[in-house]
C-alpha cells in the first residue's frame, strides 16, 4: 500500500478512530487485540508518513507491515 492510497483511502482515520475506542466496545477485543494493533500501526505509518525525507515510502512500509 504506498501512502498515496493510505491518505486517498484515509485508512489511517479509521484506524486512529479504532484505537480511541473505548474498552469492550470492539466484540472480541480482549481475544484479538484490535484496538491496539490499529495503534501499532497507525505509529508504524506515521514514521515515514510524516517524514517529507523518505523517498520510497511504499518500499518502507511493506516492509515494516510484515514485521507487525
Amino acid at each position: 500500500m504506498t501512502d498515496a492510497l493510505i491518505r486517498y483511502s484515509k485508512i489511517d482515520d479509521l484506524l486512529l478512530q479504532i484505537g480511541a475506542l473505548d474498552s469492550g466496545v470492539i466484540p472480541l477485543d480482549e481475544d484479538f487485540g484490535f484496538r491496539e494493533r490499529a495503534k501499532r500501526l497507525v505509529e508504524q505509518w506515521k514514521k515515514y508518513l510524516l517524514n517529507p525525507d523518505i523517498k520510497h515510502r511504499s518500499i518502507l512500509l511493506l516492509d515494516d507491515m510484515r514485521q507487525l
